[in-house]
């Protein structure tokens, strides 16, 4: 679950792709179509509560820029499942990490055009 700074708009993800959106503070839940069958495990919401990122099983990484109408399937470069996800407040700085170590800069698109995958393993992680 992720909410945006104005406490009204928020995400959650689950299960089959299953996306979940809230505009008015957890009274009602609409279902977005994620266009994935992959587990998700989490989700990230810009302050301004439009932008968004998920992850999930085989380098699942989905965006959205329009407040949940168009989720899109970005590059993650690795197949690990990513469990967690969290971008600053300003959409541009994120981090997605995942099993075996695996560290993901899932950043918008625009911005460096798609995510990169890091390439650490815990073990190097200092």
């Amino acid at each position: 679950m992720s909410s945006a700074a104005d406490g009204q708009r928020g995400w959650a993800v689950g299960d089959l792709g299953t996306i979940l959106q809230t505009k008015d503070g957890g009274e009602h839940w609409q279902h977005q179509t994620s266009g994935t069958q992959a587990h998700l495990h989490s989700v990230s919401s810009a302050a301004d509560g439009l932008s968004g990122w998920a992850v999930g099983d085989s380098g699942t990484i989905l965006e959205v820029r329009d407040g949940g109408e168009h989720w899109q399937p970005q590059t993650s470069g690795t197949q690990a499942h990513l469990q967690s996800v969290n971008f600053a407040a300003d959409g541009q700085r994120g981090w997605a990490v995942g099993y075996g170590g695996t560290i993901c800069t899932p950043r918008m698109a625009a911005s460096i055009g798609g995510p990169r995958p890091v390439g650490l393993k815990m073990g190097s992680i200092r």
